[in-house]
This record gives structure tokens, sequence and C-alpha cells, in this order.
């Protein structure tokens, strides 16, 4: 089994142990459920389910396509900066930095897509932004 997952590529050998913590959750969340039915355990459950799901958008993002998984974090990263901007007191005068700031999140993931640092890495483009001790 240890063989198994030392042959698998880093992103895949993750997914496994991800999914391994996620199968051990589930066993402790069950057994928790059999031990004490007294308790109310709904929440850590929700929890553990919720988690369930955000592994297995994550691993299809990053296994099926960089494209595909460029679009997925610039669309957690959309929702995040959301939910946090909610939490904040803002004023009027902060809404143009915020649409700045929500507009310049596509800029920075096209920036960073897999076209796009192919394009670089294909032009040498990327020689010119490496310190002289670092170019390869």
């Amino acid at each position: 089994m240890l063989t198994f997952i030392e042959n698998l590529e880093p992103v895949r050998r993750m997914a496994v142990l991800v999914f391994i913590l996620l199968i051990l959750a589930s066993l402790v969340v069950r057994i928790l459920r059999r031990v004490r039915p007294d308790q109310n355990f709904t929440e850590l459950l929700a929890r553990v389910r919720s988690w369930w799901a955000m592994a297995i958008l994550f691993v299809a993002a990053v296994v099926l396509s960089p494209r595909l998984s460029a679009v997925f974090f610039g669309f957690v990263s959309f929702w995040a900066v959301k939910e946090y901007i909610t939490l904040l007191k803002t004023r009027p005068a902060d809404h143009g930095g915020l649409v700045l700031m929500f507009l310049s999140i596509p800029i920075q993931y096209f920036l960073i897509s897999p076209r796009n640092v192919q394009a670089r890495r294909m032009s040498g483009a990327e020689a010119d932004t490496c310190p002289k001790g670092d170019a390869k």
C-alpha cells in the first residue's frame, strides 16, 4: 500500500491521503454516534459531509485539467473575498477600491493560467525575470 502511494505523482498522492483522512473522520463520526446516542452529532456530521464535497470538487478540478483548476480556484478566490468583504464595515469611499480588488482576481488568474505560463516559457520571458544566479 505504501509503495502504491509513493509511486503516485504528488497531486494524486495528496488526494489519496486526503480521502484516507476523510474516511477516518467519517468512521469516527459513525463510532461516536453509536457510542453516545444521547448526544447530538449533526453539526459534526454536516461538517464531514461538506469536507467530502469540497475534497471531491477540489480533486476533480485539479486532476481533470490545469485550465479547469485555474478557473475553479478563481471562483473560489472570488467567493472567499466576497465572504470576507461581507464581514467588514465598508464606507462608500471604499467601493472603488473594492471593485478594483474584485476585478484583479480574474487578471491574476489569467496571468498564472497554464496557457499563459506555457507561452511565457516558450518565448523565454521568464529568463528575463530570474535573478542572475537563479537562471536555469
